[in-house]
């Protein structure tokens, strides 16, 4: 390990040490005006699946029901541009598993993302968007109606 990676652990540790309440406050509240609440790993609805890693997230924001996110999942990513054949079989895949019970969770990516997420709320199952972007925008900006979608009844 570099020694740089020694002060950047020290850098953090003292900044979790030192939080800010007026600024933590300010950022709930505002998450609050998106409709995003926030989960902490010590809540009871954080997800089981993640407790037992050593690197799971202590927070996670979440928009629509959390229950979503205790619920059996089959993880589905793929290509941002796939072939009308690889969209279609993502969406009959997704739609499949959706009905069988299962949650299907990816990225609300162009692609494959969005056809799994489209494939699990056309068959009327419940679907995760994982995103790797501030919950205040959707990106990409096309899948704002997808969003939506999966914020409601996914």
């Amino acid at each position: 390990r570099s020694s740089s990676a020694g002060a950047w652990s020290r850098c953090a540790a003292q900044a979790l040490r030192t939080v800010d309440a007026t600024q933590l406050q300010s950022d709930v509240d505002s998450a609050a005006r998106h409709g995003l609440s926030l989960l902490a790993a010590s809540d009871a609805g954080y997800p089981p699946a993640l407790r037992p890693f050593a690197g799971m997230p202590a927070v996670l924001w979440v928009r629509g029901d959390a229950a979503a996110l205790a619920t059996p999942q089959l993880a589905m990513v793929g290509s941002r541009n796939p072939t009308a054949l690889g969209a279609s079989t993502a969406r009959q895949f997704a739609a499949w598993f959706a009905r069988a019970g299962i949650t299907i969770t990816s990225g609300l990516a162009r692609g494959i993302d969005a056809a799994s997420h489209e494939g699990a709320l056309g068959a009327g199952g419940l679907t995760v968007a994982v995103c790797g972007h501030g919950l205040d925008r959707v990106y990409p900006p096309e899948h704002e109606a997808l969003a939506t979608r999966i914020a409601a009844t996914g």
